[in-house]
């Protein structure tokens, strides 16, 4: 029997738990220590089971890696027969290598460790680097979010709208395919992309366009944003290069510090869209950040397994007009 159980009380994970019947939900209790420690308790068998774990390891980040490797040990010492991990947003991935000589690779030591602690298949969204599912010798689903959204825009967003009136814009030259596959879902005709140069972290030096922007909606196509500054920094240069608006798609708003705020109150950014791998619901401030559920793809996620089914048939079917 396949059971899940949902580890976040967020607006994604209670939309799962809606679509759920009672008995194939794991209740649980988190317990926490005077002292910060965390252990998680079931309150029912899952001997046997096949159990699907839901949890983004998103801010607080640390916190919820530690979360998600005590309920695997719970599960493993409660006899579940399998343990497959759905982590919409998977931190720790934009430490894919080294960009200084002494520095980690975090998310090759976080692969070791989840598959360590008994995981045996993970599935996520829009990882920022394709190259991470090579971290891993379990299997690993990357679910193209942003592509999936290039045939949501074209469906429900653009309405009125002339395609030859919009350009995609990729923030940076490894972008570019992830660009690619939201314009020829969206069946966008133009597409542009910038070329960065950063010093530090989250702080860009200089950018030059390539491609043309001039009287058309720009699309900005990204797999996340932090700061925000590379994201209103990029709007403004596309306003001053002559683009009428400029949108934001991606996937997942990590949306640290006063990201909220400065992005609120931009006149070069019209319109930031961001999934709900990471719930900061509480904090929007305006309608110029919109939420877009993607809780009927995991959803189909977790069905699917039900099903025996296959992921590669499940994406297609969110590709299809």
């Amino acid at each position: 029997m396949t059971k899940v159980l949902v580890l976040e009380n967020t607006i994604l994970g209670n939309n799962i738990l809606k679509s759920l019947k009672k008995e194939d939900i794991v209740p649980y209790e988190l317990l926490k220590f005077s002292d910060g420690e965390l252990c998680v308790e079931l309150k029912a068998p899952v001997r046997g089971d096949d159990v699907i774990m839901v949890s983004s390891i998103a801010e607080p980040v640390n916190e919820n890696l530690v979360k998600v490797l005590i309920a695997t040990d719970t599960l493993k010492r409660a006899s579940a027969k399998s343990i497959t991990l759905i982590s919409p947003y998977l931190g720790y991935s934009r430490q894919d290598r080294r960009a200084k000589p002494w520095q980690p690779v975090s998310a090759r030591l976080v692969a070791d460790v989840l598959e360590t602690a008994g995981i045996n298949r993970i599935i996520t969204c829009d990882l920022h680097a394709a190259q991470i599912e090579g971290f891993y010798s379990i299997p690993i689903d990357n679910l193209p979010i942003l592509q999936i959204m290039g045939n949501r825009w074209r469906r429900e967003f653009s309405k009125g709208i002339d395609v030859n009136d919009l350009v995609v814009v990729s923030p940076d030259a490894g972008g570019v395919t992830r660009a690619r596959a939201f314009m020829n879902e969206a069946l966008i005709p133009s597409m542009a992309a910038i070329i960065k140069h950063r010093e530090k972290p989250n702080e860009v030096a200089s950018m030059q366009l390539i491609g043309d922007v001039k009287g058309k909606i720009a699309i900005i196509i990204d797999d996340l944003v932090d700061t925000g500054g590379t994201l209103l920094k990029a709007s403004s240069e596309l306003k001053k290069l002559g683009a009428k608006k400029v949108y934001v798609f991606t996937t997942h708003g990590v949306l640290s510090g006063n990201a909220i705020e400065k992005i609120s109150n931009s006149n070069d950014l019209d319109k930031l869209f961001i999934t709900d791998t990471i719930d900061k619901t509480k904090e929007i401030i305006n309608d110029k950040i919109e939420y877009i559920d993607i809780s009927d793809i995991l959803i189909g996620v977790i069905n699917t397994f039900r099903n025996n089914g296959y992921i590669s048939n499940l994406i297609k079917s969110f590709l299809q007009d």
